[in-house]
């Protein structure tokens, strides 16, 4: 009869020590403050333009939109890293130090039912953290431009409304109802940003700068900024319609970024368990530099252990291919197919490579509609 009860009774501690590490993680100020500041962050790297050289808005790649994607994927990761550490330092760590964790271990809790209770809590705690960033990844991906755009203006100043909102919020509800302010505002950020993000993907950002500067010689109102109207504006006496892209919610977001979002998740999961073993002998700077390493460690990975794709060969940097043609026949030969793996934005892409081999040299262009051409010559190999 005990051993029936066993498999319960640990669930139980392990429920229950796992909800108290959530909660105590959320009410810390830093909780709140890394991850007000990491979302902002995330939409303020939209603002600026980057100059981002070989890109255009109607190429494969914008490279001022992938900088800014891959600058709000890396605020992603480091405050998620930081958060991992200190949360794990605040739980196990500092408890160890005021004998916190003797009281709870002297009672009939297991040690790994403790870690792991503490684990879940910390997981969770960067999972809410998380979702923050995503909306804030999420939002810089619609807001961001290149230097021949105009930055979502509009959008901005309603992500910094409904970030105050909940601050407000949560002021209000301590003062009046003297409720805990941090984890309130938590919770009242996380409802914020949610519906902060449906708003700004309903406005239609370009409609929305014209409503703010109308230097184009356009005019619009506050009602046509919203993608549900059918008119962008007026240019005197026309009326400027709005294309059905533009009635689009989700027009500019990259929701492969969900993905990527996911998988760092994943990846801190991993640092706050290193995080956690750390913590029960080490303080916060030492657990920070282990998980740093292993962060390191774990990014040369695909040069230690990785190996070819498979479907085909996997061509990377300081390699290449040679090609022979059939019988030594001289001529125009298609030699293979070339597409680039592992960026979404660029799968639908595919180049031929076709190599000249004739003792006339080649005039045209190298590059041209998808078709790269080399020019071998007399030799018998390219």
């Amino acid at each position: 009869m005990m051993r029936a009860l066993y498999p319960a009774s640990a669930m139980r501690q392990i429920t229950i020590i796992a909800i108290n590490a959530f909660m105590e993680l959320v009410r810390q100020p830093v909780f709140l403050l890394l991850f007000t500041l990491s979302p902002m962050l995330c939409v303020g790297l939209a603002l600026f333009d980057y100059f981002g050289f070989g890109g255009t808005s109607t190429g494969p790649v914008n490279f001022d939109i992938k900088m800014v994607k891959d600058g709000a994927l890396t605020v992603t990761f480091f405050t998620g890293l930081a958060a991992a550490v200190l949360c794990a330092t605040s739980s196990i760590s500092r408890e160890i130090e005021t004998g916190t964790a003797l009281a709870v271990l002297s009672k009939p809790v297991g040690r790994l039912h403790f870690l792991l209770g503490k684990y879940l809590g910390i997981i969770g705690a960067l999972s809410v953290g998380a979702y923050l960033n995503l909306i804030g990844v999420l939002l810089a991906s619609r807001m961001a431009h290149d230097a021949y755009a105009n930055f979502d203006i509009v959008g901005t100043i309603t992500f910094l409304i409904f970030i105050s909102l909940a601050y407000l919020a949560g002021g209000l509800v301590n003062y009046f109802l003297h409720k805990p302010f941090v984890p309130t505002t938590v919770g009242y950020l996380t409802i914020a940003l949610t519906i902060g993000f449906f708003v700004i993907c309903a406005q239609d950002k370009t409609t929305a700068f014209y409503w703010v500067d109308s230097g184009a010689g356009i005019d619009a109102t506050f009602w046509e900024l919203w993608k549900f109207t059918d008119t962008g504006g007026t240019r005197g006496d026309e009326v400027l319609q709005k294309l059905e892209i533009d009635k689009n919610m989700w027009e500019y977001l990259d929701f492969g970024l969900i993905q990527l979002t996911l998988l760092i998740l994943f990846a801190l999961w991993i640092l706050a368990a290193v995080a956690v073993a750390c913590s029960t002998r080490l303080s916060w700077m030492p657990t920070m530099m282990i998980c740093t390493a292993v962060f390191l460690i774990g990014m040369m990975s695909d040069y230690l252990l990785g190996e070819s794709a498979e479907g085909g060969g996997l061509i990377r940097q300081g390699e290449y291919v040679e090609y022979r043609p059939p019988g030594n026949q001289p001529g125009m030969h298609k030699a293979f197919l070339l597409e680039p793996q592992g960026i979404r934005r660029l799968d639908s892409l595919q180049y031929l490579v076709r190599v000249n081999f004739s003792t006339t040299q080649y005039e045209g262009e190298a590059f041209e509609d998808n078709v790269v051409t080399y020019d071998a010559g007399t030799n018998r190999v390219a």
